[in-house]
């Protein structure tokens, strides 16, 4: 599970309705009062901000055509309120993983 916390408009198809099922899961894991210290590690959660993360992964699968029926359900985040995602790391990570996400972010840059 990983928030990306990059641009939504860069994302691939993929990476953005793969992310925001994550946020789903994400939420479910916090309603079970469930540890995230891997995520944490791994620079991969910022729990503070599931929430209005979810609306920006929405708004831009609502502005490429695609459906959205689920809700996200609120949930506390009192653990970890103060961790960040490094958006500088996770956009090389995501850019190096993905031809994909590269692409639309260099005619992003560009525009």
């Amino acid at each position: 599970m990983r928030m990306w916390m990059v641009d939504t408009g860069i994302m691939c198809r993929q990476h953005l309705l793969g992310e925001h099922v994550e946020h789903h899961m994400f939420a479910a894991h916090f309603a079970k009062k469930r540890g995230i210290d891997g995520y944490v590690e791994h620079n991969c959660v910022e729990p503070k901000s599931l929430q209005s993360r979810h609306k920006a992964l929405v708004k831009e699968m609502r502005r490429r055509g695609f459906n959205h029926n689920s809700p996200l359900k609120k949930v506390s985040v009192r653990i970890y309120p103060d961790v960040r995602v490094n958006k500088k790391k996770a956009l090389k990570d995501l850019l190096s993983r993905c031809k994909e996400c590269c692409k639309r972010y260099k005619v992003r840059k560009r525009g």
